[in-house]
């Protein structure tokens, strides 16, 4: 009795587990799953974003069976998603975008939504989203085609927009080109300058010319005096070696190399102690690169500094001209500051003058100052 009784025991607990584990499917179970299945909603496939014109971007994706529409969201580089526009319709895929800037970068995305018993319902959206840039096709770059010596620089850029391309250059043994867009002759021969935005490509022809027997003179003469330099200057503060010789007892005539110009350096220095005045100037040129040199003063009295700039076209400089400086605000130095700069300047070429002869055996002349004279 006793095993039998265990025996049915064991039957009717077994049963009584598959009872519980298993129950019997309700139907507001089943209401609550379909209901639920409804509600989802998938997330669209992005197809493409593309300019049109000058300013339209068309954005489209892929149809989400089921759906009631969806919600359009965009942002620019560097920002944050916004709703931008609800297209109704499962079958409505696409969206012309018309609020946009030329040169302007926008990337878009979009979920699928779908009305249910008077709520909507959401899908995700696919966070990477698809690119594009207003009136990319109607972009243009500064030149499509120019002509260098040996040497020279220009400045390429894609107007219309401040994105920045990827510049890369056919042929860097002729012409090579940096990040920003800046372009150096090499040799002479023939190369193309690509600028990518936005997968469309900006060419420039870049033409460089056959240094001149001139021009080889110049390079050669600025080589020598930065060999000069480089042997036989002393160390500055700076890391940067000068040559420098007294002209009077106030006066120092001082010669340097700046490596990152690849400039030289024609410098005065004149203090009169008893007055109390320090007044400094230095030439930053290249003729063999660029006509236009940099000229800088600076003037100390009474406690006070006061700085100024000019440029100076070096092959028409005689040495006698009177060059316009300006603040460091962009505004016109006034006519005393003018005056003191301008004597500086002077007092500088012909210091310069008198350093390049007694130390190279050479003059301004030949380093491209074609019309000085001491």
């Amino acid at each position: 009795m006793k095993k039998s009784l265990k025996k049915a025991l064991c039957g009717l607990m077994a049963g009584l587990m598959v009872a519980v584990t298993v129950p019997a499917a309700l139907p507001e179970a089943v209401y609550v799953a379909e209901v639920q299945a409804a509600a989802r909603v998938a997330t669209p496939k992005l197809v493409s974003a593309k300019a049109s014109g000058k300013s339209k971007i068309v954005f489209k994706w892929k149809a989400v069976k089921g759906a009631s529409g969806y919600t359009v969201f965009r942002k620019e580089k560097g920002g944050k998603w916004k709703n931008v526009a609800e297209v109704k319709g499962a079958k409505k895929t696409a969206f012309s975008d018309t609020k946009v800037i030329t040169g302007t970068q926008y990337t878009y995305s979009v979920k699928a939504f779908k009305n249910t018993k008077g709520k909507k319902t959401f899908s995700s959206y696919n966070k990477k989203g698809v690119t594009a840039i207003a009136g990319l096709y109607t972009l243009k770059l500064n030149s499509s085609r120019i002509t260098l010596n040996p040497g020279k620089s220009y400045t390429l850029k894609v107007n219309g927009t401040k994105l920045t391309p990827v510049w890369r250059s056919s042929n860097s043994k002729i012409v090579t080109v940096n990040k920003k867009g800046r372009i150096t002759a090499k040799k002479a021969g023939t190369a193309k300058i690509t600028a990518t935005l936005g997968g469309k490509k900006f060419v420039c022809t870049v033409t460089v010319k056959k240094a001149s027997a001139a021009a080889n003179k110049l390079a050669k003469n600025y080589a020598k005096v930065r060999n000069y330099i480089n042997k036989n200057g002393r160390y500055s503060e700076d890391g940067s070696k000068y040559i420098e010789a007294s002209i009077d007892a106030e006066t120092t005539a001082i010669l340097s190399y700046d490596t990152k110009s690849d400039k030289l350096d024609m410098g005065l220095s004149l203090q009169i102690k008893k007055e109390g005045i320090i007044s400094a100037m230095d030439i930053l040129v290249n003729c063999a690169k660029s006509d236009s040199a940099r000229v800088i003063s600076g003037i100390y009295a009474s406690g006070n500094a006061v700085y100024t700039t000019a440029t100076m076209k070096a092959s028409i400089y005689n040495g006698k001209q009177n060059l316009v400086f300006y603040n460091t605000n962009g505004s016109r130095a006034q006519s005393e500051i003018q005056e003191a700069a301008n004597a500086t300047l002077q007092a500088a070429m012909a210091g310069t003058e008198y350093l390049l002869r007694s130390k190279l055996n050479m003059s301004l002349k030949d380093l491209g100052f074609k019309a000085y004279k001491l």
